[in-house]
């Protein structure tokens, strides 16, 4: 697509195309136009995560971590991006973070079943198995009835960016990991990188401390 025909859509075309592309895994055309629909309405949420997915996708986690940041500052209680932020912390080993944004995403919508499923594995990771084992329950039946809810219009596995965290039981109590393994794009592009680059960086850095409460 040539900038003229970008330039030409509006943000509503770029916003829904966006969406599309990511769901096809089309990650790169999908972030160049989320990118654009953040430039045109910073406080997007949907699009700020959807970013974020896109970014950690692609590898970027850095630019993943300032997508969902900036979403959650824009509206505190948006559940996708709280949920995606803790599984950054998942990945890098801070389960007490990890789990204090699980916490949060449930406390502002308890039948959001992907938080129920990721806290289960955060609480795995610290040896609390009956934690573990209560939240996984509570995502596998939000999942059978059909209640786990994510963003109008999308698909409820999209807005996750990381790996299915979903634990069995096995006849004998024990809990094991099942896990998809990711699916990121190893592409290397011309993108702008970081969420729109530094804005808000000493921002987002203040605004992390109130968050994780």
């Amino acid at each position: 697509m040539s900038q003229d025909e970008i330039e030409q859509q509006t943000t509503e075309d770029m916003f829904r195309e966006g969406l599309e592309q990511l769901d096809r895994g089309k990650n790169v055309k999908a972030l160049k136009n989320l990118l654009l629909v953040i430039e045109e309405d910073l406080e997007n949420v949907v699009a700020l995560n959807k970013a974020g997915v896109a970014y950690a996708r692609l590898g970027e986690v850095e630019g993943a971590e300032k997508c969902f940041v900036r979403a959650i500052i824009a509206n505190p209680q948006y559940v996708p991006a709280l949920s995606n932020l803790g599984n950054i912390y998942m990945d890098r080993g801070d389960y007490d973070r990890a789990i204090a944004l699980y916490k949060k995403a449930l406390k502002y919508d308890p039948d959001y079943a992907v938080a129920h499923n990721n806290i289960a594995a955060a609480y795995k990771s610290v040896g609390n198995i009956s934690k573990q084992v209560e939240h996984f329950k509570k995502s596998q039946k939000l999942r059978l009835r059909g209640e786990d809810e994510s963003e109008p219009g999308s698909d409820p596995g999209v807005d996750q960016w990381t790996r299915s965290r979903a634990t069995s039981e096995t006849d004998e109590a024990q809990q094991e990991e099942e896990e998809t393994p990711s699916a990121w794009d190893e592409l290397d592009s011309g993108r702008r990188r970081g969420c729109l680059g530094g804005l808000l960086g000493i921002i987002m850095i203040m605004a992390l401390a109130l968050i994780i409460v």
